[in-house]
């Protein structure tokens, strides 16, 4: 018979060993926070002989950092930019937001891209606050902040002004997963004249307002097809300060229109519309798109729209070999004036095929072919019919000794259907000898020759040589290159042009964490009534979590 005091302590120690193992377990169960992203501090130099054609300020320095932290279910997203540029424009260079999750909840504060659609809210950035909410299949987001904020510029001895605030909120409910879902989107955006009197607001430019209503929606329809969809429909007052339209009191909705919107003398309507229709069967792809957008159409909310045009096209994608074999070709049709309001119009038609073979390291090479034929014309006058052709080859090989050889041809043609002359054509091809020197460096140096022709009797010859050297080993912390090169031009057997380039880069990995690069280039135009010479130097350092 086992002793009681024997009993006792067997029960004791199997109850301790399950509460230490239980508190083993919930430790390691219970998450820990984890911290990624990177942040990296950039400074340039840059020195122009021709001060007029700047591309920036002599001295710039900037600091971007994305750090994101997670713990769990929760999420915090956040991007900092922060820049010596001037800020004086209507979008600040330096930008701040952060964007915390926690499940299906997503709040952004701050500067944040908001993408709804391509006709709605697209690609501008907005300071103020948002919220997604996306349970399940149920999809709600909305926001409200500046689109670009008041600005004034100097004009002489005084400051004058150039442009209003402008606020913009939106709404967008749905149903479904991004890659299938439908949306209704409903998008505000106005001019901020609130701290101008009456009196004087008529001395400065005029104030818009926009909303857009849109709807957009991804769906597979069948098994393997799928369907893109996008409309919209804008009004877009281009001077707030005339005089509103009087609504008839049967109008139904009158008065939530109203408090929405204010349609006045000055108001236009516009609208745009997509749709896509892509069938795929693996590997291998085809597709239908079109697109109609109003002449004039506005979305304050998104970046430049290209309107007045319709386009159709037809495109595919098949690979073979395991994908070693790829076919890509296209082809559509656009044209402009779609409500016949100006004196011509103008029709492209596009064409494009190429195909591209590679193996894991030996070879590959490509061909292309594209065309461009563009048709101006009045209503009974051929105004102007050019078609253009270019054709590309070229391959690339791996040698013995770890040799790499980079070949490429292209030939090109314009044809003006006009006069019957050739405007444009061309012949160019680019070669290059990549090879180890020393086990350690590569030396790739590359010449380009080419020989165009321009009219009918003005030929020229153009000649692009370059090197480059630079360390091949993985091994060391320090990378380094060094290139050099020229583009020289040649007509009527003498030198018309040349430009010649130089630069230089070193980078170091410390603690594979950190990265510090050095960037030196000089450039120089020195047959040329723009002659010109360039220095540029830019330092940066980054730090990956």
């Amino acid at each position: 018979m086992v002793p009681r005091w024997k009993h006792t302590c067997s029960i004791l120690f199997f109850i301790v060993g399950k509460f230490c193992l239980f508190h083993s377990d919930a430790q390691e169960l219970k998450p820990k926070p984890h911290l990624s992203g990177g942040i990296r501090a950039e400074a340039g130099y840059l020195w122009q002989s021709n001060n007029n054609y700047s591309s920036r300020p002599p001295f710039i320095g900037n600091i971007y950092a994305d750090p994101r932290l997670s713990y769990g279910k929760f999420t915090i997203s956040s991007l900092i930019q922060l820049g010596t540029l001037a800020d004086q424009y209507k979008q600040a260079f330096n930008r701040i937001g952060i964007s915390p999750q926690y499940k299906w909840i997503t709040v952004h504060l701050g500067h944040r891209y908001y993408n709804y659609s391509p006709y709605s809210a697209n690609g501008r950035t907005i300071w103020g606050a948002g919220i997604d909410l996306m349970p399940g299949k149920f999809r709600f987001s909305a926001f409200y902040g500046n689109l670009r904020r008041e600005t004034s510029v100097p004009s002489g001895n005084v400051t004058e002004f150039s442009s209003f605030a402008r606020r913009s909120m939106g709404v967008r409910i749905g149903a479904g997963r991004p890659s299938n879902h439908a949306d209704l989107i409903v998008i505000k955006s106005a001019d901020d004249t609130s701290r101008f009197s009456p009196e004087n607001i008529h001395s400065y430019p005029a104030p818009q307002e926009n909303a857009v209503i849109a709807i957009t929606s991804r769906q597979r329809i069948a098994k393997r097809f799928y369907l893109s969809l996008d409309g919209s429909l804008s009004a877009l007052t281009r001077d707030t300060r005339k005089d509103t339209i009087t609504i008839d009191e049967s109008f139904p909705l009158k008065k939530e229109l109203l408090s929405f919107y204010h349609p006045r003398y000055s108001s236009q309507y516009f609208t745009a519309a997509a749709f896509a229709l892509e069938y795929r069967l693996k590997d291998h792809s085809v597709g239908v798109t079109y697109e109609r957008i109003d002449p004039d159409y506005t979305s304050l909310s998104a970046l430049t729209i290209q309107n007045d045009r319709i386009k159709a096209g037809i495109n595919t994608r098949l690979n073979f070999l395991q994908n070693r074999l790829s076919i890509v070709a296209g082809a559509g049709d656009e044209k402009n004036n779609i409500i016949q309001h100006r004196k011509a119009t103008t029709t492209k038609t596009m064409g494009n095929i190429s195909v591209m073979y590679r193996t894991v390291e030996k070879f590959s090479g490509n061909l292309s072919y594209h065309l461009f034929r563009l048709r101006q014309a009045s209503e009974a006058t051929l105004l102007s019919h050019s078609t253009t052709h270019n054709f590309q080859a070229g391959g690339n090989w791996q040698l013995p000794g770890s040799r790499r050889v980079i070949s490429a041809i292209t030939v090109g043609s314009r044809q003006n259907r006009i006069t019957g002359s050739r405007d444009y054509a061309n012949v160019f091809a680019r070669g290059s000898y990549d090879f180890i020197f020393r086990k350690k460096q590569r030396i790739a140096p590359e010449l380009g020759v080419g020989i165009f022709q321009y009219g009918a009797a003005n030929n020229s010859i153009r000649i692009n040589p370059s090197a480059r050297i630079y360390n091949a080993t993985t091994r060391s912390p320090l990378s380094w290159t060094i290139s050099a090169g020229s583009n020289l031009t040649y007509s009527a057997s003498r030198l018309r042009g040349a430009v010649i380039f130089t630069g230089t880069g070193l980078g170091y990995l410390l603690k594979k964490k950190h990265q510090l690069n050095l960037r030196a280039n000089f450039s120089a135009n020195l047959y040329s009534v723009l002659a010109y010479q360039e220095f540029r130097a830019d330092f940066s350092y980054s730090y990956r979590f």
